[in-house]
């Protein structure tokens, strides 16, 4: 990623009508007025295959931090989304696990030991720590992106 770009949220989220025009586009255009918000934690709700749905919490690096399942419905996954946010701030939500290459990752789980959204993976345990802290941090107050076919960029 260029340096400094990801200072910025791309015009998708901003309702910025400026079209980037090329290569460091968005950042020069960034540079030139305040006009583009700086990035911010928030969860996705999208679509998937079999006209299904899923989110995604995205830091304030505008990196994943969790993948939930897939649900059937849009209203179940708006409500995996509200458990998320319920139950993220608390470490005993977590559980901590190695894939069979070595791999760290976490869970973010319901009180009742449903899973609600797994990590990406991380190289060292540093940095999966690191990711557990950054839900716990934005997890709970981050707002919601609609980005489903109905409602593409509406926040909430």
């Amino acid at each position: 990623m260029p340096e400094g770009f990801g200072k910025y949220l791309h015009p998708q989220y901003s309702g910025n009508s400026k079209k980037p025009t090329g290569a460091g586009s968005l950042k020069q255009d960034a540079k030139a007025s305040d006009e583009v918000p700086p990035v911010s934690a928030r969860y996705e709700l999208k679509d998937s295959k079999n006209d299904q749905y899923f989110w995604t919490l995205q830091g304030n690096n505008n990196e994943t931090l969790l993948t939930s399942e897939t649900y059937t419905t849009k209203p179940a996954a708006e409500k995996g989304i509200a458990s998320a946010m319920a139950n993220s701030p608390y470490d005993i939500r977590y559980q901590k696990g190695n894939t069979a290459n070595g791999q760290h990752y976490f869970t973010l789980n319901a009180e009742n030991h449903q899973k609600l959204g797994t990590s990406e993976t991380y190289t060292s345990s540093w940095g999966r720590d690191n990711g557990i802290e950054a839900c716990k941090k934005v997890g709970p107050s981050a707002p919601t992106v609609d980005l489903t076919k109905s409602k593409t960029g509406a926040y909430r």
